[in-house]
């Protein structure tokens, strides 16, 4: 069982003490821990959502990066439970966990002194959201794409303004009709313009995923669905396209031979050590040990190295702490038990005694099933002959080169998808 009485949270202190500031970002900081490494959101941290909202408007926006990281793990690994559980202090506030947390976003972004470094960390889990919550909070969507064409043209640093894209990227790659039609027909050609701009500067692997993603979700479409101007453009979205698959093949590379690098070592390092002691072993010198120190000769191999007197003496040592701070090992091993996905205890009156956690160990993102090629063969090999046949046509007037890169990435997406194991 987590214990909840460990995660006591101060809420709206008269004056900012060192003390109330370490005690908050401890339980912020505990709850992170436990949802990253269980990969698991234990159902009754949920009630700590509203505090965390109240904090965080109250005294507490200095710490957007730290309140971010633990949202967003507990966003991606329990999006059900996210969106499900109301506590009272949800009907209190009259908000849904949902939002609470685009009200913090908003308020951070509006904040002219959060730095755009810490602002980037809320946009992140704005993406964590709307990818962890496909086909679920379909009338937010144009929400967040206002909020990330609001704050768009005034970002000033270029990591800041990616991961504004990349909202906007998650939103078409969660529907893109959607995602359109709240940029705004007017607003398509200045958006594509910084997005096209901007395709080089996606520098992490996630980043590049969904700009990918989004603009693999176009060419699902038939002319007739989509607005004149993305169809004039289809030629450049198959060439960007192509620069991400090549960008997103290096980055994959770079971690390989970093990986191999590091492999090496470890062989290199068990090598020597195995050398080392097998020249121990062979030594004739039995009567000296490492250092050329002699050892004595009258010692038996099978000598105690503490005698049974003194073993006595540790067991009672070890009763006497036992019995004056409590034996601990048996409430660590139930404690770490449930945060991996024991058995929980439930505070009804918090409303969450019917709700199972969902754990998922293999998924770290929810970018990580997605093969990129494999998904942009899905997207074209699945659409309407009208979406077929517009991709054709697209690619016409492009270079040799990226044509032949789209017919080895099609080739390639469909040599995964037949080697992938069925899900």
């Amino acid at each position: 069982m987590v214990s909840t009485s460990c995660f006591s949270l101060p809420s709206s202190p008269p004056v900012k003490t060192t003390c109330i500031i370490g005690m908050t970002l401890g339980v912020v900081f505990r709850i992170r821990i436990i949802t990253y490494h269980g990969k698991f959101v234990p159902p009754q941290l949920w009630q700590y959502v509203p505090y965390m909202y109240e904090i965080f408007n109250d005294w507490a926006i200095d710490y957007v990066v730290e309140f971010s990281g633990t949202l967003e793990n507990m966003i991606q690994y329990d999006p059900r439970g996210f969106l499900e559980i109301h506590t009272k202090r949800n009907e209190e506030f009259g908000k849904s966990n949902l939002e609470m947390v685009l009200s913090m976003v908003e308020t951070a972004l509006e904040n002219e002194e959060v730095q755009e470094s810490e602002k980037t960390f809320a946009v992140v889990m704005l993406h964590i959201l709307v990818q962890s919550c496909l086909g679920k909070i379909d009338p937010l969507i144009p929400s967040f794409v206002a909020l990330s064409l609001k704050h768009l043209g005034n970002a000033e640093k270029t990591h800041y303004k990616v991961n504004l894209l990349a909202l906007i990227e998650s939103c078409i790659y969660y529907n893109p009709i959607l995602a359109i039609r709240a940029i705004g027909e007017n607003n398509l050609k200045p958006f594509f313009e910084v997005w096209f701009e901007n395709i080089d500067a996606h520098y992490a692997l996630a980043e590049q995923k969904i700009a990918l993603c989004a603009l693999c979700c176009f060419l699902k479409f038939s002319p007739s669905d989509l607005p004149a101007f993305i169809n004039q453009i289809r030629p450049q979205i198959l060439s960007k396209i192509v620069v991400l698959l090549k960008q997103i093949d290096a980055i994959k590379k770079n971690v390989e031979s970093y990986k191999a690098e590091k492999e090496k070592e470890r062989e290199k390092k068990k090598t020597r050590d195995e050398n080392f002691i097998n020249d121990y072993e062979d030594d004739d010198s039995d009567d000296e040990d490492v250092f050329g120190r002699n050892l004595p000769k009258d010692v038996p191999e099978d000598k105690d190295v503490v005698s049974s007197e003194g073993v006595e003496n540790i067991k009672a040592t070890q009763k006497k702490l036992n019995s004056l701070f409590g034996d601990s090992t048996e409430k660590d091993d139930k404690d770490d038990a449930a945060v991996l996905g024991g058995e929980y205890e439930f505070d009804d009156s918090e409303g969450t005694e019917s709700y199972e956690g969902e754990v998922d160990d293999d998924v770290d993102s929810p970018l990580d099933i997605i093969d990129e090629f494999v998904y942009l063969q899905t997207c074209v090999a699945e659409a309407p002959p009208e979406a077929q046949q517009a991709f054709k046509d697209a690619a016409v007037p492009l270079p040799a080169e990226i044509k032949q890169a789209l017919e080895f990435a099609f080739t390639e997406g469909q040599m995964r998808a037949a080697s992938a194991p069925k899900r």
